[in-house]
């Protein structure tokens, strides 16, 4: 004689997941959406539709700090060895005073 088999019920865990943690929690499980979504109750298409929002999500550009620094278009190279670079608009006083200095007199 045959027993009746009892049909597996989904468990409630403690608390109710969000759709990114079942979507973690599928992918981390190694196993078929089919299987997963069978587990806790789910649609098998409602994990994929999850997943792809959660991928359009992760596309999101991100912004990244920029820091803009003036270019040096111009060098003047001096007998000591040393560089000298400063963008083309520095003053041509300021570039007088900038080589005696570094020169010495």
């Amino acid at each position: 004689m045959r027993t009746p088999t009892a049909h597996r019920t989904p468990s409630k865990s403690p608390h109710t997941l969000t759709p990114d943690e079942h979507v973690d929690a599928w992918l981390r499980s190694g196993t078929s959406a089919r299987a997963y979504a069978e587990l806790h109750g789910l649609k098998p298409s409602s994990l994929y539709s999850w997943r792809r929002r959660s991928r359009a999500h992760d596309r999101t550009p991100r912004l990244v700090p920029v820091v803009v620094a003036p270019s040096c278009n111009c060098e003047v190279a001096l007998p000591s060895g040393r560089i000298l670079r400063f963008p083309e608009s520095l003053a041509p006083d300021t570039l007088r005073l900038l080589l005696r200095a570094i020169e010495g007199p």
